[in-house]
């Protein structure tokens, strides 16, 4: 389990279900954890955002959807992604607080 920003991300279906049962609420959704990245699906598992951490190149958190079978991956974060996942101003806080998040997960 991952919790951003107050909001839980499951691991697995197992894992989404016992948050029905807990007091702090059910998961928004489900997160992937990939090499350079973590990928975050919503509760019907349609990926809406990774989190990119690739030191000397690029970090933060990006808009992602699947178009025609293929992972798309957006150059920024939409406002809603902000929201989420409470991103800070700026583009070096972001960075920050994207790469703070990746090394806790």
């Amino acid at each position: 389990m991952i919790i951003i920003n107050g909001k839980k991300f499951a691991k697995n279906n197992t894992e989404f279900t016992s948050t029905l049962f807990e007091s702090g609420g059910t998961a928004y959704g489900f997160y992937k954890r990939l090499k350079n990245r973590i990928e975050f699906s919503d509760m019907q598992g349609k990926p809406f955002a990774a989190l990119v951490v690739n030191p000397g190149k690029f970090s933060g958190f990006i808009d992602m959807t699947i178009v025609n079978g293929k992972k798309r991956y957006m150059f920024s974060h939409s406002n809603k992604v902000a929201d989420i996942f409470g991103i800070p101003e700026g583009y070096s806080n972001g960075i920050k607080y994207a790469e703070s998040i990746y090394s806790e997960a």
